[in-house]
């Protein structure tokens, strides 16, 4: 808190126009409600939902980030509108944790001002004291900059920035030309670099990545060729005695229980008498989805 998030958002939003929200709904209906009405009611590039808390998981929001239109119901009607999404999406947040497919669509901005109490630094510790108020002042000029360094890009024949590839997925075009406009310019570093990520994966992809490390170490590589079934796997999991399963444990090293995902767990909680159909669901609907560098197949 106070590192200057909202600052940085802000200093978008004064340059280029943008929609604040002080907060993002967690619930998916909800969530679409209110990006209907952003899409339909404004028109500013970006939109930031403000000092957003805990984990962030929204498959409305993964299909927005590469989609070109959104589609809702339209209140009080049966009727579906589709709206053009041509806008920048922002979230600011004290250590939000990113689940499902946001991480790979979101590129990270991470403030650490290295001290506690952020806020009380002195406004002379700044080259710029009072960073809004100058940019605000001197609009005009960034934006001839920014366009500046985006035509020396294109009369120089749009380069790549060296040793740069283009991606195969949908932020391909878009980070590649951005890497390269600042190479071009000179620019130190690398846009959206991987080791600049905060998150690797999403927070049920590490839970996930964590229950087959543990998978694999129980049931060893001689198991590999073999092939393991749900309810010999349920075996193996520490205090499956308790989900009333029945089943004979093996002598190996028990998996403990907390490795399997939260989610997972739940369920089986929930409904010990049939813990062997809901793990062997849960494995084959991630059947071939790799966490870290194990998969099951």
């Amino acid at each position: 808190p106070g590192s200057g998030k909202s600052l940085l958002a802000k200093v978008l939003r004064l340059i280029h126009g943008g929609v604040l929200r002080p907060e993002m709904p967690h619930d998916d209906a909800e969530l679409s409600k209110s990006i209907t009405s952003i899409l339909s009611q404004t028109t500013a590039p970006y939109v930031c939902f403000d000092n957003v808390t805990g984990v962030v998981k929204s498959s409305r929001l993964a299909a927005l980030l590469t989609s070109a239109k959104h589609s809702d119901r339209v209140l009080c009607s049966t009727n579906e509108t589709d709206l053009v999404n041509d806008r920048i999406w922002m979230i600011t947040a004290n250590n939000a944790v990113l689940g499902g497919d946001l991480v790979r669509r979101a590129v990270w901005s991470t403030i650490d001002p290295g001290r506690p109490h952020p806020e009380r630094r002195s406004a002379s510790s700044f080259t710029i004291p009072a960073l809004a108020d100058y940019v605000t002042a001197h609009r005009g000029q960034i934006l001839a900059a920014l366009l500046t360094l985006i035509r020396a890009w294109v009369v120089a024949g749009k380069p790549l920035a060296e040793g740069e590839e283009e991606t195969a997925d949908d932020f391909g075009p878009s980070n590649a030309a951005l890497r390269g406009i600042l190479a071009q310019a000179g620019i130190p570093g690398r846009f959206d670099h991987p080791d600049s990520r905060v998150q690797k994966f999403g927070q049920d992809d590490e839970e996930w990545a964590h229950f087959l490390e543990s998978i694999d170490a129980t049931m060893g590589a001689d198991w590999t060729e073999a092939g393991w079934t749900a309810k010999q796997l349920l075996a193996n999991i520490e205090d499956t005695d308790n989900f009333e399963f029945g089943a004979t444990r093996s002598r190996r090293q028990p998996i403990p229980v907390e490795a399997l995902p939260g989610e997972l767990a739940d369920k089986i909680l929930k409904s010990p008498r049939s813990a062997g159909r809901v793990l062997g669901w849960w494995l084959t609907h991630r059947a071939g989805r790799w966490a870290g560098n194990l998969r099951v197949v």
